[in-house]
């Protein structure tokens, strides 16, 4: 992703990915967010343009999210609360963003902690709904899982919402494995594991 290109990655999270705290933080504040992230070391971006230059997907990984927030934080934050300032006087988007930073680290089901997760993940992936069923966000996965094997990662996890049916069908389908479901400030969530050593992703269905 280059700089110029970050509003309209703002702009397809927030039409795409409608829940979570990030998108309820306003286009400013995700805007803010991810030039933040495509400048640590610890993260990158990767989009997708049709014939027209026109951005149809993007996918942001982490290859340890940790360490990609404390330096987004240390190095944006005055930026980052200055976008988010007017939302934050919003007691629902307060008490939001308090589950957020307060998250368990122990599941609901599954026998591990957070803690046992790989340190790769995938942080947000989306596609402009004017062209779903083209096999972008396959493209999109494919390109990350390449990226972060060649920067010696191995394994990646991410995470959607029990609710969203067409998200955990395509993790699945793109190789993933589910372990289990943690209690998250907006409901139930799964969390994925994929193997990169083991790939059997299934590239016809989009």
């Amino acid at each position: 992703m280059t700089p110029s290109q970050a509003s309209d990655v703002a702009e397809l999270h927030r039409e795409s990915i409608k829940t979570g705290l990030t998108a309820s933080l306003g286009r400013r504040f995700c805007k803010t967010l991810y030039l933040a992230m495509a400048s640590t070391p610890y993260s990158f971006i990767l989009v997708c343009e049709d014939g027209q230059k026109k951005l149809v997907g993007f996918i942001c990984c982490a290859t340890n999210t940790s360490k990609m927030y404390r330096d987004v934080i240390k190095k944006n934050f005055f930026p980052l609360l200055f976008s988010a300032l007017i939302r934050l006087f919003s007691l629902s988007i307060l008490k939001q963003a308090v589950k957020a930073i307060r998250r368990p680290k122990k599941f609901k089901t599954g026998n591990f902690s957070e803690w046992q997760l790989p340190e790769a993940e995938i942080v947000s992936i989306a596609v402009s709904p004017q062209t779903q069923g083209q096999h972008i966000g396959t493209k999109l996965i494919k390109a990350a899982f390449d990226k972060l094997k060649d920067l010696g990662h191995f394994k990646v996890r991410t995470w959607t919402s029990e609710d969203n049916k067409r998200a955990v069908a395509f993790y699945q389908r793109q190789g993933f494995e589910m372990l289990g479901m943690r209690q998250y400030h907006t409901g139930g969530i799964y969390v994925f594991v994929a193997n990169l050593k083991n790939d059997k992703r299934i590239n016809f269905i989009d």
